[in-house]
C-alpha cells in the first residue's frame, strides 16, 4: 500500500499534471461561486477536453475541479445566503448568521480548514477501503452486477424526483437511450433509423452536456437576472473576526469535524445518499451532540464545521463503488464513470487489477485539491462574491459555444451537436416536472452493463441466482426502496393526517393538467420503441423488449395517476424534492434582492424566456451547420450582444473577435481538431 501511494505521488508530480492540477481547481473555484453552474454542468464542460489525455492526467483535471467547487459554493453561501451548490444548503443556516454579525471572515475560515480536514479524512478512509475493494469484487457473479446497478438506478431516482414513478421512468429513459447503435452481444443495429451519426448511439458527453449543461443554461436565461445583488466583502483583521480565528474553531472542535467528515465517508459508499443528505446529517449530529443546541441558527462555529466537514470527505467515500463495482453515487461520480468510458477504463475487478494505481492517485487528488481550493477560495473570496452578479444571460453564450465545441471534440461526429440540444430540451422538461435527471444519466451510463449482464446472468445462471443469498438481499433492497416508504405511511399515520394527504391530492389534481401530454407521451413513446424493436432478431432484443414493457406498465400507471386519487402517492405524491425546495428558497432570495433590477415576474415569463433560449440553441446549431465552425461562433456573438444587449456594438464585436480567435486558435490550432465547415452546403 504505501509503495503504491508513493508511486502514484511521483507519478502527480510532472509539470503537464500539475499545470492540471492547478487549473482544474481554479476552474472549479469559479464556477462554484455561480449557483447553479457547478457541479454537474462543469465536468461535463470538461469531459470533450479529456480525450487523447492520459488516463490519470484526465482524471486529474476532472477531480480537481470536482473538489475545487465544494469550498467556493460555501463562499456564497456565508457571505451572501445564496449556496453556489446544493451540498451547501446546510452551510447558510449559521453561515450566512454570523456574516450577519460581522464574522463572514472567520466563517470562511471554519469552512477552509473544515473542508480541507475533512477532506483528508476521506481519503483515509477511501485508502483504508483500496484492498477491501479487491475482495468485495470477487464475491459478485452477473446476476449482482445487473441488480446492484438496478439498485442504483432506483436509489438515485427516488431521491431526486416527484415520486415513485417519475424516478424509475427517468431511469428507463436513460437505458432506452443506451440501447440505440449497435448491439454489443448480436451486433445488430437498432434504432438508428438508417442514419449514420446513430450508428454508434448517443454519445455520452452529448447526453450529459445536454440534460444538465444547456438544461442549465435555459433556466438561467429564463430568469434573466443576476443570482444575488452586490454586496461588498473585505477581510476582517479584528481580533475574533479573522481568518485564523475560524481555523482556531475548527480546531477546538476537532472531534465534531472528524465525526462530520466520517459520516460523510461512510454516507458517500452508500449509492444514491448524496452531499445533501451527507451535509444535512452532519448537521443533525452536531444539533443533537452538542450542549447547546438551541444556538444553532444563530451563527456558532460548530453549525458551519459540521455540514463543511463532510462536503468533500463524502467524494471520497464515493470512489469506492464507482470504481470497485462500477455503481456511481450520485451525479459527479456519474460523470466520472462517463471520464472511464472515454479513457477505456473498466471498473470494477478490471480496474482493481489493472488501474490500482488510478485509486491511490485520486485519493491524492482529493486530499491535495482539497487544501489548495481552500487556500485559492480565500485568495480570490472578494472577487467571487460578486461572479454570483453574472446575469444569466451573459453566461448563456459562452457555455452554448463551448458546450457545441467540446461535444464535436468528444465524438468528431456534428450529429451530436443536435442531439445535444435535444438533450437539452429534455433536461429543461425533466426539471419542470421533477424528473431524475441523475438517475436518467446513470441509467444512460449503466445500460451496456446492464445488456451484458442480464445476458450472463439468463445464459450461464438461468434462474439459478434466486438461491443466491447476495441475490435475494439486493432484490429485497430494490422492493423495500421502492415499496418501504409508501407501506410505512399506509400504516403508520394518523386519520387527521390521511385526510390532509387526501386533501393535498385534491388540491393537487389542478397542477397535474399541464403534465398530462408528457404522461400521455411516456405511453406513445414506449409502444412505438416495442413496436419498432419487433424488427430485430430475438437475441438483440431481449433487452429493449424488456424495458420497453417495464417503462410502457409505468408509463399506465404515471398516466392513470392523473385520473385515479389512490395511484396519486405514487405518481405525484412530491410536488418538490429537497433540492427543489433549495432551488426555490434560492430563487426566493433572488428575487427579493434584486426586486429594483429585473425580477422574473411570474412562472410565465420565465417559461417564454426559456422557449427564447431554446431558440438560441437550436439557432446556434443551424448555424454552425450552414457555415461551420470558424464563421458561426463570431458571427452568433455579434448577433446575440447585439439583440441582447441593447445594441451594444462594443460588447458585440469584443466577444465575438475573442470567441472566434479562440475556437480557431485553441481547438484548431493547440488541440490540432479539424472543425466542419458547412454540412448543409457541403
Amino acid at each position: 500500500m504505501l509503495d503504491m501511494l508513493g508511486s502514484s505521488f511521483h507519478s502527480l508530480l510532472s509539470l503537464h499534471t500539475i499545470l492540471l492540477f492547478l487549473g482544474g481547481s481554479l476552474l472549479g473555484t469559479i464556477a462554484g461561486a455561480i449557483p447553479g453552474l457547478g457541479g454537474a454542468v462543469l465536468l461535463t464542460v470538461l469531459l470533450p477536453f479529456i480525450y487523447g489525455m492520459e488516463p490519470l492526467r484526465a482524471l486529474t483535471l476532472l477531480l480537481a475541479a470536482h473538489t475545487g467547487i465544494y469550498f467556493s459554493a460555501s463562499i456564497t453561501a456565508i457571505l451572501l445566503n445564496t449556496p453556489g451548490a446544493a451540498e451547501s444548503a446546510a452551510t447558510t443556516m449559521d453561515g450566512y448568521a454570523m456574516s450577519q454579525k460581522g464574522m463572514g471572515t472567520r466563517a470562511l475560515g471554519i469552512s477552509a480548514a473544515a473542508t480541507t480536514i475533512g477532506g483528508w479524512v476521506g481519503v483515509v478512509v477511501l485508502v483504508l477501503m483500496i484492498p477491501l475493494m479487491q475482495k468485495m469484487s470477487t464475491f459478485f457473479q452477473p446476476s449482482e452486477y445487473l441488480l446492484l446497478s438496478i439498485l442504483a438506478i432506483v436509489l438515485i431516482g427516488q431521491l431526486r424526483s416527484g415520486s415513485l414513478t417519475k424516478g424509475l421512468l427517468s431511469g428507463l429513459a436513460g437505458l432506452l437511450f443506451s440501447f440505440v447503435g449497435y448491439d454489443p452481444i448480436t451486433g445488430v443495429l437498432r434504432f438508428s433509423f438508417d442514419w449514420i451519426y446513430l450508428y454508434n448511439g448517443f454519445n455520452v458527453t452529448s447526453v450529459a452536456l445536454g440534460i444538465f449543461g444547456l438544461g442549465e443554461m435555459f433556466i438561467l436565461y429564463g430568469r434573466n437576472q443576476a443570482v444575488v445583488q452586490n454586496q461588498g466583502f473585505e477581510f476582517s483583521k479584528q481580533p475574533g473576526f479573522r481568518v485564523m480565528d475560524g481555523v482556531r474553531d475548527v480546531f477546538d472542535h476537532f472531534g465534531l469535524t472528524v465525526r462530520s467528515a466520517l459520516i460523510g465517508s461512510f454516507l458517500g459508499l452508500i449509492p444514491g445518499i448524496g452531499g445533501l443528505a451527507a451535509n444535512f446529517i452532519s448537521y443533525g449530529h452536531a444539533v443533537k451532540t452538542s450542549k447547546h443546541p438551541e444556538k444553532f441558527g444563530t451563527g456558532i462555529p460548530e453549525g458551519v464545521i459540521a455540514p463543511e466537514g463532510s462536503s468533500i470527505s463524502k467524494e471520497a467515500g464515493s470512489l469506492v463503488p464507482t470504481c470497485a463495482l462500477g455503481i456511481p453515487s450520485g451525479v459527479g461520480m456519474a460523470i466520472l464513470m462517463s471520464a472511464f468510458t472515454i479513457l477505456g477504463i473498466v471498473p470494477g475487478p478490471p480496474m482493481l487489477t489493472s488501474h490500482v494505481d488510478l485509486i491511490y492517485g485520486m485519493a491524492w487528488v482529493i486530499g491535495i485539491g482539497s487544501l489548495l481550493a481552500s487556500l485559492t477560495g480565500l485568495a480570490i473570496a472578494p472577487l467571487l462574491a460578486r461572479v454570483a452578479q453574472v446575469r444569466g444571460p451573459m453566461l448563456v453564450p459562452f457555455i452554448f459555444t463551448f458546450s457545441y465545441l467540446g461535444v464535436y471534440a468528444a465524438s468528431l461526429n456534428p450529429g451530436e451537436i443536435l442531439f445535444m440540444a435535444v438533450f437539452g430540451v429534455l433536461g429543461l422538461v425533466g426539471r419542470r416536472y421533477h424528473y431524475s435527471l441523475p438517475a436518467a444519466l446513470i441509467g444512460f451510463i449503466l445500460g451496456k452493463i446492464i445488456e451484458k449482464n442480464l445476458y450472463l446472468a439468463i445464459s450461464f445462471q438461468d434462474m439459478h441466482f434466486l438461491s443466491r443469498p447476495l441475490s435475494d438481499l439486493l432484490i429485497l433492497m430494490i422492493f423495500a426502496l421502492l415499496f418501504g416508504p409508501y407501506i410505512t405511511k399506509r400504516f403508520g399515520k394518523r386519520r387527521n393526517e390521511k385526510i390532509a394527504t387526501m386533501k393535498g391530492s385534491q388540491t393537487h389534481v389542478k397542477v397535474l393538467r399541464p403534465e398530462l401530454m408528457v404522461d400521455v407521451l411516456w405511453v406513445l413513446l414506449s409502444i412505438s420503441y416495442l413496436a419498432i424493436a419487433r424488427a430485430y432478431p430475438p437475441d438483440g432484443r431481449l433487452i429493449p423488449d424488456v424495458v420497453g414493457v417495464a417503462t410502457l406498465i409505468i408509463g399506465l400507471v404515471q398516466l392513470a395517476g392523473n385520473f385515479i386519487p389512490v395511484l396519486r402517492p405514487f405518481t405525484h405524491a412530491r410536488e418538490t424534492t429537497e433540492l427543489d425546495r433549495n432551488k426555490k428558497e434560492n430563487e426566493s432570495v433572488t428575487i427579493v434582492s434584486n426586486e429594483k433590477s429585473s425580477p422574473v415576474k411570474g412562472g410565465n415569463t420565465a417559461e417564454r424566456r426559456q422557449l427564447g433560449a431554446i431558440g438560441w440553441a437550436f439557432a446556434y446549431v443551424a448555424g454552425i451547420y450552414a457555415l461551420g465552425y470558424i464563421i458561426a461562433v463570431p458571427v452568433f456573438f455579434l448577433i446575440y450582444f447585439l439583440a441582447k444587449g441593447n445594441r451594444n456594438w462594443k460588447l458585440a464585436v469584443i466577444s465575438a473577435a475573442v470567441m472566434g480567435l479562440l475556437t480557431w486558435g485553441v481547438f484548431e490550432q493547440l488541440l490540432m481538431i479539424r472543425l466542419p465547415g458547412s454540412i448543409f452546403f457541403s
